[in-house]
Parts: structure tokens; sequence; C-alpha cells
């Protein structure tokens, strides 16, 4: 008995110590993809796609936009550099005579990000031409009527050149977050339907 005894208490420790330890549980909000709400006026890097010359643009002209610089939250990228979106001229002049410059005023409208829209603001990439009214003067003093040949200079926009914006309105990055929560990305696999065992019919002894 004595020996039996021992043996019982050598083998309770042993299975205990092969026991599986369940894992934690994860909770489900730390998994869920980080999303935050990007507030009015936040600065945004842009680029201009389209060569603009105030020889040429008119009011009310389009032209194409794309963000420069990703928009970054707690090391995470909210908004992706790349995606286009447009501008709008809003006052444009060319150069005349007499030595008045060109004139140009632009304006940044929207990004696109999918189905959804990043209204923009506080961009305006303008201003005139180098003025020569003061050469088209004194040119009016000595030749006369010849005067009106000299013209301002006009203003050349390249393409590619970099701008800031601002957002209009504070925008919900919740739209533009790839993640998927892991409930939606990994569905727990369906266990296969067991029979269960007929219960034995009750004997009577």
């Amino acid at each position: 008995m004595a020996a039996g005894l021992l043996a019982v208490l050598c083998a309770l420790p042993c299975g205990a110590q092969d026991a599986p330890v369940p894992p934690a549980p994860v909770s489900g909000e730390a998994a869920q993809p980080a999303c935050c709400v990007l507030p009015d006026g936040t600065l945004l890097v842009i680029e201009i796609l389209d060569p603009i010359s105030s020889a040429h643009a008119h009011r009310g002209d389009a032209f194409r936009l794309r963000l420069k610089e990703p928009v970054v939250v707690d090391d995470a990228v909210v908004i992706p550099a790349g995606i286009e979106g447009t501008g709008e001229i809003v006052h444009a002049e060319p150069s005349r005579g007499g030595g008045k410059p060109g004139e140009l005023i632009l304006a940044a409208r929207r990004l696109q990000i999918g189905d959804h829209t990043i209204r923009l603001r506080g961009f305006k990439l303008g201003g005139a031409g180098r003025d020569t009214s003061g050469a088209a003067l004194g040119a009016s003093l000595g030749i006369g009527p010849f005067a009106h040949f000299i013209h301002g200079k006009e203003i050349e926009i390249p393409a590619l050149t970099t701008a800031t914006a601002k957002l209009a309105g504070s925008f919900s990055t919740e739209a533009t977050t790839s993640g998927i929560a892991p409930d939606a990305a990994a569905p727990t696999p369906s266990m296969p339907d067991i029979p269960s065992t007929p219960k034995p019919p009750d004997t009577q002894e």
C-alpha cells in the first residue's frame, strides 16, 4: 500500500506539468486597425501635375493635383502618397500691352481616395509676372504708339511644382485605413457534426 501511495503522489505533479496552459484572451479592440480624425487645417504637401501658363489659362479651368507626401499618424500611413485630385484656376490674365504682367491664381479643391473625397482649402499658388510697366512708359514717351508692343512677363508653372494645401474640414481616416478585424479576416472553422451515440436502454436487474 505504501508503494502504491507513493506512485500516486508522484503522478500528480507530473500530470499537472503536462497540462497545457490556455493562451491569454486577446482583446478585440486592441486588434482593430488604427484610425483617427484629422482636424480641419491639417497641412498636406501637394504637387501640380499639369503645366500652367497665364498666357493660355482661363478662369474655371481644372488642373490635376497629387498628394506628394503621405499623411502619417503614430507611425501609420493613414492617407497614402500618390492619390490624385483636382484644382481650379480662380483668376488668369495674360500679359498685355503697356507692360501689364500676366496674372494667375490657383486653388486646390479636392483629392480622391477610392469613393471618398478629401476637400482642400488654403492653397493659392499664384501672383503676377515681372512688371515692365516702367519700361513701357519710357518707350511711350520716346516712340509714342509703339509702346503697346512691350508686354510684361507671363507666369509659367511647370509640372510637378510642389505646394501645400489644408484640409477643408475634419476628415476621418477610418475610410482610408486598410486592415480587417481578426473576426472577419480569419473566420472560425465550423466543426463537423458528430453523430451522437445512442444511449443504451435501461436494464432491470
